[in-house]
């Protein structure tokens, strides 16, 4: 788990303009120093976004957030499936109420078929607390079916909506590729011992780069359909099909997989802006 103290010796050499996510790879309210470290990368004056589960989150660390200028606060809630594996106890509903309340700007995800019963009787009482359904991303085949890639870009160029920069940041100060790569194979250096610039100057990072072009370079980008993006539109289609398919066998939802592909839908009408 880290620091304070190490996070703010991180976070001391990344400049300013770089936005700061509360995400990643596990739930960042674990660590009974994140709302600390929250308000330290707002007094830095770098722009906050919050994604939590709110497990390990206290109704107090609510009202401390609730004054801060976040940019996002997104809440991944519990579902009927219970993918999440969220516990949904009183201590849990009386914080999404908290964020409810206090936060109207907070956003509410469901990754399943639908949100926890319980979830939503109680956000049916804020107008503002819409419940958005998403489709479960295969976190750029790390959590394919059998190890076998069910979406990989095998030819032509593509591009990164983040432009290989929205990287994540763990407890011992390794910084790796992104939020994609639960596999850890793309670490970039180390925060505690190195400075910024240095992480998108070594080895790994210009593989990364290289592979953008060059599709006989087999990167983690190549297999992501979050912020992959290939430079031909109706290539980046056909690479899809597969994944979209495979995301109605886990839900089970044509109301769902319609919604999905209507964001689809508005993903391309964007396209010429994503695929420079």
């Amino acid at each position: 788990m880290m620091s304070f103290e190490s996070f703010r010796t991180c976070l001391d050499k990344v400049p300013v303009a770089v936005a700061v996510d509360f995400s990643g790879m596990s739930e960042a309210w674990k660590n009974p120093e994140a709302t600390r470290m929250v308000q330290y990368a707002v007094a830095k004056g770098h722009r906050v976004r919050i994604h939590t589960t709110l497990t390990g989150m206290r109704k107090e660390d609510v009202e401390i957030l609730s004054a801060l200028p976040l940019d996002a606060f997104r809440v991944h809630l519990p579902s009927i499936d219970n993918l999440e594996k969220i516990t949904v106890d009183t201590k849990y509903l009386e914080v999404l109420e908290k964020v409810a309340g206090l936060i109207p700007a907070a956003r509410f995800v469901c990754f399943g078929r639908r949100a926890h019963p319980a979830v939503e009787n109680l956000l049916r009482k804020y107008p503002t607390a819409k419940i958005r359904k998403a489709s479960p991303s295969n976190r750029a085949d790390n959590a394919c079916s059998e190890g076998k890639p069910i979406f990989y870009m095998g030819k032509g160029a593509m591009t990164c909506g983040n432009d290989a920069r929205y990287n994540i940041l763990l407890p011992n100060g390794d910084v790796i590729l992104c939020c994609m790569d639960y596999g850890l194979k793309n670490v970039l250096g180390n925060l505690l011992s190195m400075d910024y610039d240095e992480l998108f100057q070594g080895q790994v990072f210009r593989k990364i780069s290289a592979g953008f072009q060059d599709p006989s370079i087999k990167t983690i980008c190549r297999s992501c359909t979050v912020f992959g993006c290939h430079t031909n539109m109706l290539a980046d289609i056909y690479y899809r099909i597969p994944h979209w398919l495979a995301s109605y066998q886990v839900l089970h939802s044509w109301p769902q997989f319609v919604r999905s592909a209507k964001r689809n839908v508005l993903r391309y009408a964007r396209y010429p802006r994503r695929s420079r």
